[in-house]
């Protein structure tokens, strides 16, 4: 579904505020952040090839809010005050560029529930390095690294969103960001920061974290599937068709093919 735009919120990675009070601050100083999808970030520090982690990310769909950064950049939120102290964030609007299904499996039905979130910088949008990172993305973040080495352990992989910067196109903020959705079992955590610790700097040359869905018992579950992908229920079209005798196909890529 390449061409919506999301609006993505990262928060301040020096703050020692904990996950959830950031959660509430935000929903109660913003309707923006009363709707969407939170990701929790599971690490606390250390192992990343630009510095400091982000606690959390939001993303929305909110179709005002995403207009009005779009017509006027200077709307971007910049912070948020929780309790007389200022919570800085980097927030812009993004438009999906691609969109691939290296889900092994033609019957695979999306139910992400962790996302592993690479974000680069680049100096100059528009530049000959912007436009040669846009052209060849999957090689310039390792994709195929990436992918294989989560193989070996068994981690579902899902599907992965390439985002391009559009507004504010501020240089602090991710000109290009992948979200590589997965679905982790219980213990999992540990098999895909170590494959996140090996790539990073050396091979991916990025910003790279793992982060999981808040299940925050007011979030709605159709939201994270519209922010994550639509293929779930043309599976199920190709399915319910294939029963009655038609016929329907579906572009599948593995993860080599990417």
């Amino acid at each position: 579904m390449s061409g919506r735009k999301l609006l993505l919120t990262l928060c301040d990675p020096n703050t020692d505020r904990n996950q959830d009070s950031i959660i509430r601050k935000m929903k109660s100083y913003s309707s923006v952040f009363k709707q969407g999808a939170y990701f929790l970030g599971t690490e606390k520090n250390g192992g990343n090839a630009i510095g400091g982690l982000y606690p959390i990310f939001h993303i929305s769909t909110d179709s005002s809010k995403i207009d009005d950064i779009v017509e006027k950049p200077r709307k971007a939120m910049l912070k948020v005050n929780i309790g007389g102290t200022d919570l800085f964030l980097s927030q812009a609007v993004y438009l999906e560029l691609e969109q691939i299904d290296i889900a092994s499996d033609d019957r695979h039905e999306y139910d992400t529930n962790a996302i592993i979130f690479l974000g680069c910088k680049v100096l100059e949008p528009g530049s000959r390095t912007a436009k040669g990172f846009e052209k060849s993305w999957k090689t310039w973040i390792s994709l195929n690294v990436l992918t294989t080495l989560l193989q070996k352990e068994d981690v579902d992989l899902q599907n992965v969103i390439f985002l391009k910067q559009i507004s504010p196109l501020a240089r602090d903020m991710f000109a290009y960001v992948a979200l590589l959705n997965i679905k982790l079992l219980p213990g999992q955590d540990v098999q895909v920061l170590d494959a996140l610790q090996q790539t990073r700097g050396a091979v991916v040359a990025c910003y790279s974290g793992l982060y999981k869905v808040n299940k925050d018992s007011s979030h709605k579950k159709e939201s994270l599937e519209d922010l994550i992908e639509t293929v779930s229920s043309e599976s199920r079209r190709s399915r319910d068709s294939n029963r009655h005798g038609g016929s329907s196909r579906r572009s599948t890529r593995s993860a080599n093919t990417v």
